[in-house]
């Protein structure tokens, strides 16, 4: 992957606003630079850093932002997001970069006679 100037402004402006545990794992430098970031934008709940990924991805090439681009198929008559073949490409992402990458806590949500209590 060929980085340029503005791949690498975006690369920055994308570790500064990841959790300071991610951070450390992010390098410029990584030659898996791009499987990280397509794991990260899968991995992530963040609009904004969904944002800069694809775009960084856009910039990095086709292929890399095909992987990210959600798949469109028809379901009688009407499109349909191709969940099957996103969710296996997301476990062998994510099976990748599990060393790498630390998993993000999330609070449970407890439920209670159907409704969630906080």
């Amino acid at each position: 992957m060929k980085i340029d100037r503005y791949m690498v402004n975006l690369f920055f402006e994308i570790r500064r606003n990841l959790p300071h545990a991610m951070q450390a794992e992010m390098a410029i430098s990584n030659p898996h630079l791009g499987d990280q970031m397509v794991a990260l934008y899968r991995q992530t709940e963040d609009q904004n850093i969904k944002l800069l990924v694809k775009v960084f991805l856009q910039r990095a090439g086709e292929d890399w932002h095909a992987k990210v681009s959600a798949k469109k198929r028809r379901y009688r008559g009407a499109e349909v997001a191709d969940s099957v073949t996103a969710t296996t490409q997301n476990k062998r992402a994510t099976e990748k970069t599990t060393t790498n990458m630390p998993q993000a806590r999330t609070k449970s949500k407890r439920i209670y006679r159907g409704q969630v209590v906080e």
